[in-house]
């Protein structure tokens, strides 16, 4: 019994530890429930920045809507320019229906003036016929009265008659003749001349017929181009619709784009960092190496400007001085002459050196003298635009203010006189720009003509005076004649006013299309011009960045050149101590001597080549630079040329103005001016850039001359080396010779530098030149100058003929008042009650044709409100998706319980026969205890077995946090798609594919769903496969224990319970527990240790308690027989313990084992089989799995696994020994 204490004080201690350790994962579990209200928070912090930028969409939209009211604006507009344009094509129609009726009425006129003509040409020749007979019959008369005289006078009385009157003479009878010839010639003259004019007439009415076909086809295009304008409108509704989408789109595209242009300009930043950090360490390496070799060979040498000549004469004397002295030395001692050899050498090679470093000097200046060159003329060049940007500036407020002006007086002239011209101005103003070119040909057609009909007119009425004073008889005709003619005036007068009109608002319309074409260009050269300014400034920044690091360059150059200047006279006293040393290495070179030749041989003529080559470039670059100074000059007579071209125009437009007589022809010839002004200015601004091209060409081979002067002296200073080293090899006698040698190649260098110097001052020359061209240039600009000052004076011209032509159009619009006044009559008001009732019906059709279209705009209005407002409720069901979402996240997988609902619905119940089970675990926990006396003996094992546990949980934990970061990116992806969604809410366009997109996620999810419950049912076959394995499997060792046990013992009641053992073991069934005896109420040797004694048989609760624990006791034992590769997936009484304490647990904390259910997945590896009879009775649909719900705890304890050390017979013999 002490032992047993013993035993129950260590379970009580570890039963402590338990509670301990699950107060930790207690704490554990609120750390995790606490970072799970972070991300809670998170959460509804991103569902707070949803919002906002569902309050931004939102604003977006309300934008749109005041887009979409601008448009309908527009719309509304557009209808007024249409009804408009309806009522021009009313005017129009009246306008052709009275010259229709106009037409109709000189033709009756004309054929009652043929009838009358015809009618008096019948009665003259009547006349003249009846005056020719009654001449006839006088003459007869005459003749016969002269017979009759003579007859009697001779026979008769001597007295004649007194009443007998004298006949006419045959004077006067051929003086009538002649009258009568006369007038029958005046007659058939002026008969032709009215045929003429009928001819005339008909002229002019084919003219109006022209006119009419004319106007019928402005009309007819008049429509076509109000359909255009009704398919304009719908496809700019159109354009509406897609240019919102598009800025839609585009704005959301800009935020994600901006972000990753943020990014990449980070990354390119970085990366432009890391370059630079690495060029300046290489810099600084190089600068290390190179004072280190500085330092090392102290052969760097580096003079100024001034004391060049002066400094490397006197180190000339005193190395002279000083290799004069040693070779005495030398020859004193008798030292060999090598040494002196070696010791020129290094002299030459310093010679070298300091003219590198000369050239270097010199490169430096001449760069930074271009440098400064350039930034002149890039000073000179913003100069100039400023200047060229303050003139445009000018002439854009002068072409205002004219415009300004031009539209007062215009609008002035038409107020005051005629109201109606504004609406065929407005027009025709659309109407001109299709029809300029043709109107304008058939008007010049139409004034020709009318200036030879009015050049005939007057001649028609000089030859109607005449006739009215020669004939009397056709006054009637001439009356009737005058009276058609001032009507067919009055009509031409109407014509020729309307056609002026027309001209004149066409030119109008010319000139202000013009003047706006010139505005725009003018606004567009400004805007470019500034653009240039801000280049030109950014460049000039950038250049005086560049000047600034090149002077802080070569400042830092100069100061190290200097440094260098000291370290090398420092140099020079220890070279002279080291000379000695060198002429003793010079021995050792003497074996290479011989090697050393041939190869120097070699290069020599290597050399030589190379000059060669050299030169022949040279002469070639002198080529091209004669090839361009003929080029020069004849850009330079070109430009002379243009010069005089823009002198002789500049003449004839001053002649044009002086005669000032602005007609058609004039303003074409003025026009034809200022294309070839143009013209001209294009060839000048060609000639221009050729000579910008050559100045470039010029500096290229400028500096392509310095790179072969460069050349030549590298050429040269090899060639120095190279004949120091071939005299370095020879003797000391020929020292001398070596001497005159480099005096030579001395004197060719002086005069390569002065070929040089040639070349370098044909350069400038031709820089000069280049120069001296600018004036030129520069005349140019005064001409174009002076060119706008001429196109000024040109607009200022037609100014003064747009007063005029205002002022004419005043006159004619008043003498067409007057005209049309006098012209009225009941005939044309009745034609006009008739073509105002048949345009009344066709107005009316055009207003319900139009009512229909404002109906079908209005529809589409609606049909784009209803959109909009399903946008919206899109919008708003994407909000609460996002808010469903950020829901789901907090809940973490409610959605997935739905679709586990048979998995929930069999939790349920196991939790709620866990509920029943409760109380009686309370009552078991006693026999525990005494239970947990077999499990001393585990102690040790046991707290191995805890730390594994510990650890695997914490694997779990991990797991778990792994698969909620998992559910947290599946989140983002879900806010990703959320944010995809919002965009296809926005593109209406797009709403089809994003509704297919998440029919197709939804599909995805489905699949997804029915994966899921594939594994599930797939884990399920397996735990039932697992538990029906589990099931047949039946350790020997166990039988074999239980059937000594039930041999070994004496008592009745102890075999009956050892007999029940085997039957829970062997699966009995009700009959055979009958035929072997176990259903008859016996006490259990168990029982009386657990506390339990004889029960009667009434109490149904204990005997099915103590079941129970037979149940779990067998169980164990079953696990505990089987080998250790099946323990570790199988549980211990200890956790079946602590399952009945999590489903305590469990039952008083349902709402939060719902939550964590979602979270947290089953583990696959520590699933607890349950074969228990009684369990298998009651749900066997259920196959012993664990809640899927729990707390930790519960997960935990359920998934314990203790590996057994011992054997379970040797553990039923002490307990039974314990009985």
């Amino acid at each position: 019994m002490q032992d047993v204490l013993e035993h129950k004080t260590q379970l009580a201690g570890q039963v402590a530890n338990l509670k301990q350790q699950q107060a930790d994962r207690l704490v554990e579990h609120e750390l995790a429930n606490a970072r799970q209200q972070k991300l809670l928070d998170e959460l509804r912090q991103s569902a707070a920045v949803a919002k906002e930028q569902q309050e931004q969409l939102q604003h977006r939209v309300e934008l749109q809507e005041a887009e979409l009211k601008r448009s309908v604006m527009e719309l509304a507009e557009m209808q007024e320019l249409l009804d408009k344009r309806g009522q021009d094509n009313a005017e129009l129609i009246e306008r052709v229906r009275l010259a229709e009726t106009e037409r109709d009425r000189l033709l009756k006129d004309l054929e009652e003036s043929r009838l009358a003509k015809e009618k008096k040409n019948s009665e003259s020749s009547s006349n003249s016929s009846s005056t020719g007979k009654h001449s006839e019959d006088e003459f007869i008369v005459v003749r016969q009265a002269d017979a009759t005289g003579s007859g009697s006078a001779s026979g008769s009385d001597p007295d004649p008659d007194p009443e007998v009157t004298s006949p006419p003479s045959k004077e006067k009878l051929r003086d009538r003749l002649v009258s009568l010839e006369s007038q029958i010639s005046e007659l058939t003259l002026t008969n032709t001349q009215m045929q003429d004019a009928q001819l005339e007439k008909q002229l002019g009415i084919n003219l109006l017929g022209e006119q009419l076909a004319e106007l019928e086809k402005r009309l007819r295009l008049s429509e076509a181009e109000k359909e255009q304008l009704q398919l304009d409108l719908q496809l700019r509704l159109q354009q509406l619709t897609v240019q919102n989408q598009e800025l839609k789109l585009h704005a959301e595209a800009e935020q994600e784009g901006h972000a990753q242009d943020l990014e990449e300009q980070l990354g390119a930043l970085r990366q432009e960092n890391q370059r630079l950090r690495q060029e300046l360490d290489t810099s600084i390496a190089q600068a290390k190496f190179r004072q280190a070799i500085a330092e090392e060979k102290q052969e760097i040498t580096d003079l100024d400007d001034t004391d060049t000549t002066e400094y490397g004469t006197y180190e000339l004397d005193k190395l002279r001085a000083l290799l004069q002295a040693e070779i005495e030395d030398r020859l004193g001692s008798s030292q060999p002459q090598q040494k002196l050899e070696r010791a020129w050498n290094s002299l030459s090679e310093r010679w070298h050196r300091l003219d590198i470093v000369e050239q270097r000097l010199v490169d430096v200046q001449n760069q930074q003298l271009v440098s400064e060159h350039e930034k002149k003329t890039l000073e000179a060049d913003i100069s100039q635009y400023i200047l060229q940007c303050d003139e445009l500036m000018k002439n854009n407020e002068l072409l205002l203010n004219e415009l300004d002006k031009y539209k007062r007086n215009k609008l002035e002239t038409i107020e005051e006189h005629h109201e109606e011209t504004i609406v065929q101005l407005e027009a025709q103003l659309e109407e001109a720009r299709h029809r300029l070119e043709a109107s304008l040909s058939c008007q010049q057609q139409m004034e020709t003509k009318l200036s030879s009909s009015q050049e005939k007119a007057p001649l028609e009425s000089e030859l109607l005076a005449k006739l009215e004073q020669k004939v009397q008889e056709q006054l009637q005709l001439q009356e009737q004649l005058t009276s058609v003619k001032k009507e067919l005036d009055e009509k031409t007068k109407l014509l020729e006013r309307n056609e002026e009109q027309l001209t004149k608002q066409q030119q109008q319309i010319q000139e202000d299309q013009e003047k706006l074409a010139e505005l725009s260009k003018l606004r567009e050269t400004l805007r470019r011009k500034e653009g240039d300014l801000e280049s030109l400034e950014e460049q000039l920044t950038f250049i005086k960045q560049e000047l600034e690091e090149k002077s802080n360059q070569l400042k830092t150059s100069q100061d190290q050149h200097k440094i260098q200047l000291a370290k090398i006279q420092s140099q020079l006293q220890v070279e002279q101590e080291k000379l000695r040393e060198q002429l003793q290495q010079q021995e050792r070179l003497e074996q290479q001597k011989e090697l050393m030749e041939v190869d120097q041989n070699q290069q020599l003529t290597n050399i030589k080549k190379e000059l060669a080559e050299a030169t022949s470039q040279l002469f070639e670059c002198q080529e091209k630079l004669t090839v361009k100074e003929a080029l020069l000059a004849e850009i330079q007579q070109q430009l002379l040329e243009a010069s005089e071209e823009t002198t002789k125009l500049q003449e004839q437009l001053l002649n044009k103005e002086q005669q000032s007589g602005l007609s058609s022809e004039q303003t074409s010839q003025i026009q034809e001016l200022q294309e070839q002004l143009l013209t001209k200015e294009q060839e000048i601004q060609k000639n221009q850039a050729e000579l910008a091209k050559l100045q470039e060409a010029l500096q290229a081979n400028e500096e392509q001359l310095l790179t072969k002067a460069v050349e030549l002296q590298a050429m040269e200073l090899q060639l120095q080396e190279k004949e120091s080293q071939l005299q370095s090899n020879q003797a000391a006698d020929q020292s001398e010779n070596l001497q005159q040698a480099i005096d030579a190649l001395g004197q060719e260098k002086n005069e390569l530098i002065k070929a040089l110097q040639q070349k370098h001052q044909e350069n400038t020359q031709y820089y000069a030149e280049i120069q001296r061209l600018q004036p030129f240039e520069q005349q140019l600009k005064d001409l174009a100058k002076e060119r706008e000052k001429l196109q000024d004076q040109i607009a200022f011209l037609k100014e003064k003929s747009d007063i005029l032509t205002t002022n004419l159009l005043t006159e004619q619009t008043n003498q067409r008042l007057l005209q049309q006044q006098q012209a009225e009559s009941q005939e044309q008001q009745a034609s006009v009650q008739r073509d105002l009732e048949r345009l009344r019906a066709h107005l009316l059709e055009v207003e319900e044709l139009h009512t229909q279209e404002t109906v079908e705009l209005q529809r589409d209005l609606e049909e784009s409100r209803s959109r909009q407002a399903v946008l919206e409720q899109q919008v708003s069901k994407s909000s609460t998706a996002y808010t469903s979402a950020s829901i789901r996240a907090n809940q973490q997988a409610e959605t997935l319980q739905a679709q586990h609902a048979l998995l929930q619905q069999q939790r349920d119940e196991l939790l709620a026969k866990l509920g029943q089970y409760e109380d009686r675990e309370l009552k078991q926990q006693a026999a525990l205890t005494n239970l947990q006396c077999a499990l001393e003996q585990f102690q040790n094992d046991k707290d191995h077995d805890i730390e594994m546990a510990t650890q695997r949980i914490r694997r779990e934990m991990q797991t778990q946090l792994d698969r909620q970061g998992q559910l947290q990116q599946e989140m983002g992806a879900l806010q990703q798609q959320l944010a995809e969604a919002n965009q296809g809410l926005r593109a209406a366009a797009r709403l089809s594919d994003q509704l297919e997109a998440g029919q197709q996620t939804i599909a995805v999810l489905r699949d997804e769903v029915e994966s899921l419950k594939e594994a599930n049912g797939q884990l399920e076959q397996r735990l039932s496969s697992s538990e029906s394995s589990q099931t047949d499997k039946i350790d020997k060792s166990l039988i074999k224990s239980l059937l000594i046990g039930y041999v070994v013992s004496g008592h009745a009641g102890d075999k009956q319970q050892v007999l029940r053992m085997i039957s829970s073991v062997l699966d009995f069934n009700a009959q055979e527990a009958d035929k072997v005896g176990l259903n008859k109420q016996q006490s259990s040797w168990l029982g009386s240790i657990l506390g339990g004694g004889s029960v009667p048989a009434t109490s149904s609760g204990s005997s099915r308690g103590n079941d129970n624990l037979v149940q779990a006791f067998v169980q164990f034992l079953e696990q505990e027989s089987q080998p250790l590769a099946q323990l570790q997936s199988r549980p211990t009484l200890l956790s079946m313990s602590g399952q009945m304490d999590g489903a305590t647990t469990s039952s008083s904390s349902t709402s939060s084992a719902a939550a964590a259910a979602t979270t947290l997945s089953l583990p696959t590896n520590a699933q607890i089989p349950s074969t228990a009879p009684l369990a298998s009775q009651q749900d066997p649909a259920a196959p012993g799995t664990p809640p899927v719900g729990g707390s930790p705890q519960s997960l935990a304890m359920g998934s314990n696994e203790f590996a057994p050390s011992r054997n379970s017979s040797s553990i039923l013999k002490d307990i039974l020994s314990d009985s």
